[in-house]
């Protein structure tokens, strides 16, 4: 087993957006994956409005975040510009551009997506459509959620890189995004 020394400028960058956006927005991000180096983990999230953000639809915004896992900041701030590079970036109803982080921060930071205590009922899948198709039906869904907290999250993976994504694998590399519904509850589990 290899280890690695931990990033020493790990840092963030976060876009919220109206949900009016949603679908121009995750187009765009769509090769996200692909546009940023390897350090880089960037997250497409239909979501509630973070503290301090006013939202037009229910409560409900796109976010596209990413961290850079960096060993300086000058790299982390170079590997995370493509982020404000976003037709919609102007738009931006909050935007937190390179901010330095912390691993705990990072875990934070989700907790706000995912609070502890809550029930989820997750439903993951992959599709051949693109990322801006895939997030135009699911507005509709994310606005009539059971839950305020409920979240749709698509992850941007990259393609990969130098390797034949079917090689050797019992499962291969998929075309096209996967995204999670997790539509949440407070309801406390029933035993019999």
């Amino acid at each position: 087993m290899d280890l690695y020394p931990l990033p020493r400028a790990l840092t963030t960058s976060t876009y919220v957006y109206s949900l009016a956006d949603a679908e121009e927005v995750a187009g765009w991000a769509s090769d996200l994956g692909d546009r940023l180096p390897p350090m880089v983990e960037p997250s497409f999230l239909l979501a509630a409005a973070p503290r301090g953000v006013t939202a037009e639809q229910l409560g409900k915004v796109a976010i596209v975040t990413a961290a850079a896992f960096a060993d300086s900041t000058d790299a982390a701030v170079e590997a995370l510009a493509p982020l404000g590079c976003c037709p919609a970036a102007g738009r931006a109803l909050q935007a937190q551009v390179a901010v330095p982080a912390t691993f705990d921060g990072l875990f934070d930071a989700a907790a706000m997506f995912w609070p502890e205590g809550r029930r989820y009922a997750a439903d993951t899948a992959w599709s051949n459509a693109e990322l801006g198709d895939v997030v135009s039906r699911l507005r509709e869904p994310i606005l009539a959620a059971p839950s305020s907290e409920s979240v749709v999250l698509a992850t941007l993976s990259p393609e990969p890189r130098g390797v034949d994504p079917a090689a050797d694998m019992a499962f291969s590399w998929p075309d096209g995004p996967c995204s999670t519904a997790m539509p949440c509850g407070r309801s406390e589990p029933t035993t019999k």
